[in-house]
């Protein structure tokens, strides 16, 4: 008797579970921005890396290396890190990481980039930002690091699309 009394619920009425129609916005949400999402998900990933027994770090990146400048800077920072924290010392590993602020002097003027870049990018932005180094074409900036000319290339073209745009703003 209860099967022919049955009527079903009409359209307008809300469905009582909830239905998420795309993943990545609800964690987003969850986080409340975008770049928090990013960095709290690049970090989760980060710690799963370091707790895997079979990730060699040694295999990757030993090719590159860090231009003598910045080379400079990271020497300062494990001498002074070595005198804070004896006898511990710092194993840099300078392909792995993220650059978040660059800051480059173009013109005589100190300009800040906000970037979310591996310190290889930064590396090479760095190179290229130097003006002898504009000056002296792609070929020879791509045989000055260990790098593919097409990556150069790549990355020439951001760096002028954000010097346009930096140009533009100011």
């Amino acid at each position: 008797e209860a099967t022919d009394e049955w009527q079903p619920q009409p359209l307008d009425v809300a469905p009582t579970g909830r239905h998420v129609d795309d993943l990545l916005s609800s964690l987003v949400g969850i986080y409340g921005n975008p770049s928090a999402f990013v960095n709290e998900y690049r970090m989760m990933l980060a710690e799963r890396l370091l707790m895997s027994t079979d990730f060699n770090t040694d295999r990757d990146g030993d090719e590159f290396t860090l231009h003598p400048r910045l080379e400079a800077m990271v020497q300062t920072y494990k001498d002074a890190y070595a005198v804070l924290k004896n006898p511990r010392q710092l194993d840099w590993v300078s392909y792995l990481g993220v650059v978040e602020t660059l800051e480059l002097y173009i013109k005589g003027m100190l300009r800040q980039f906000e970037t979310l870049s591996s310190p290889q990018i930064a590396a090479k932005l760095a190179l290229i930002a130097r003006s002898e180094q504009m000056h002296s074409g792609v070929s020879s900036m791509a045989s000055l690091t260990p790098i593919l000319r097409n990556l150069v290339d790549q990355r020439v073209l951001e760096y002028i699309g954000g010097m346009y745009q930096l140009h533009k703003n100011h």
